[in-house]
C-alpha cells in the first residue's frame, strides 16, 4: 500500500472519528509519545504512564474541586490508550479493505490540552495490509489491536488494585465500542447493539456524577432488578 493511499485513509478515519486526528509516520515532527516506549518501559519495571497520570489527577481535583480517588485516573488513562489503537483500526476496517498496523513499534501519539485524552495518533506505512474479504478484515484487524492491548495491560501497574477482570474487561470493551461507532459511522444500518460493559472507569467516583448508561455497576439495573 503506497503512503498516498494510507493518507487518505488517514484522512477518512479522521473526519469520521471527529475527536482523534490520524496520520502517517515520517511526515512532519514524529508525536511525543512512543507506544514502543511505554511498553518496553513497563515491561523493564518503569512506569511512563505516571505523568499522564498525575496530570490528569490534578486536572480532575481542579474541575470538580476535590480530590478524586487514584483509580479514576489509572482507569481512564488505561481506557484512553486502548482507544487509540481501538479507534484507528476499527474504522479503517470499516471503511475499506484496510488492516492497520498497530504494532507498539508502529504507533505514536499526543494528548489533548487541557483534557488529556489521546488527539493524535500516527501509524507507520509499512505493515498496513490489504484484505478484501470483510469478515476476515475485521478479525485481521481485532488480532492486531488485540495483541498490543493484551501486551500494554499486562504490564500497566498503576499504583492501585486493578483486577484481571478490569484489565481484560477493558481490552474488550475498546474494541467493541470502536467497531459499533466505526459501523455505524461508515456501514449500512443497523449497526451493533451496545451491551454492558465488563470494565468500569468510576466516573460515578465525582461529585455529581452517575454511573454510565453501560457501566457494568448497572448489571442489576438493567436485567430488571431491584
Amino acid at each position: 500500500m503506497s503512503e498516498e493511499q494510507l493518507f487518505f485513509v488517514a484522512e477518512q478515519v479522521s473526519r469520521r472519528i471527529g475527536w482523534l486526528e490520524l496520520s502517517v509516520q515520517g511526515h512532519g515532527r514524529p508525536l511525543p509519545w512512543s507506544c514502543a516506549q511505554v511498553v518496553q518501559d513497563q515491561e523493564d519495571g518503569a512506569d511512563p504512564t505516571a505523568p499522564w497520570r498525575a496530570a490528569l489527577h490534578r486536572r480532575t481535583a481542579q474541575t470538580y474541586g476535590s480530590e478524586p480517588p487514584r483509580h479514576l485516573a489509572a482507569a481512564f488513562v488505561l481506557l484512553w490508550y486502548l482507544d487509540l489503537l481501538a479507534q484507528p483500526a476499527a474504522y479503517a476496517s470499516a471503511l475499506g479493505p484496510w488492516v492497520l498496523d498497530v504494532a507498539p513499534e508502529a504507533v505514536r501519539f499526543d494528548l489533548a490540552e487541557p483534557e488529556l485524552f489521546p488527539c493524535a495518533v500516527s501509524v507507520a506505512a509499512g505493515g498496513v495490509m490489504v484484505v478484501t474479504e470483510p469478515g476476515e478484515r475485521r478479525a485481521l484487524a481485532r488480532e492486531r489491536y488485540s495483541a498490543h492491548a493484551e501486551r500494554f495491560v499486562a504490564g500497566y501497574d498503576a499504583g492501585v488494585r486493578m483486577s484481571s477482570r478490569q484489565r481484560s474487561g477493558a481490552v474488550r470493551d475498546a474494541w467493541t465500542m470502536a467497531w459499533r461507532a466505526a459501523a455505524a459511522a461508515c456501514l449500512p444500518p443497523p449497526a451493533p447493539a451496545p451491551v454492558l460493559r465488563e470494565s468500569c472507569c468510576f466516573i460515578y467516583a465525582l461529585p455529581g456524577a452517575q454511573a454510565c448508561a453501560l457501566c457494568p455497576r448497572r448489571a442489576r439495573e438493567l436485567a430488571g432488578g431491584d
